[in-house]
């Protein structure tokens, strides 16, 4: 938040300054450019591992969750490895491939992670939020 010139609510912080911030989220298509919803995922994963640093910060939800379960999880495994044996950016890379976190288990540069959010419907606000290793 601070990076980005928003107000953090904390009394001290320390900020790890980064060259660049690239996500990819969300799913949608480009029919008028003959994109489909893959080509449109692919095309954006491309650019962000093509403008990556070791600096950089780097989203990433879902890959190839429009596509079969091991063409999704080829690229996303495939990807996962480029960011963590190669580019060696600040990644969140949000899946549902669980068999991922085996193949990559040993790895010292990715640890698995559960986020846990507690909701209180009849008040609408969000009680709690935590991540689990």
């Amino acid at each position: 938040m601070a990076q980005l010139g928003m107000f953090v609510p904390a009394r001290q912080a320390r900020l790890c300054p980064v060259d660049a911030i690239l996500t990819r989220m969300g799913a949608y298509d480009n029919i008028f450019s003959n994109a489909s919803t893959f080509k449109v995922e692919l095309d954006e994963c491309c650019k962000i591992l093509r403008d990556t640093t070791p600096q950089s910060f780097v989203i990433l939800d879902e890959l190839g969750r429009g596509t079969s379960m091991y063409d999704g999880m080829a690229i996303a495994g495939a990807v996962l490895h480029q960011l963590a044996m190669h580019t060696l950016a600040l990644s969140f890379f949000v899946m549902h491939y669980g068999s991922l976190t085996d193949d990559f288990a040993y790895h010292p540069n990715i640890c698995n992670m559960h986020m846990e959010t507690m909701v209180d419907d009849e008040k609408q606000v969000i009680q709690r939020s935590t991540l689990l290793y």
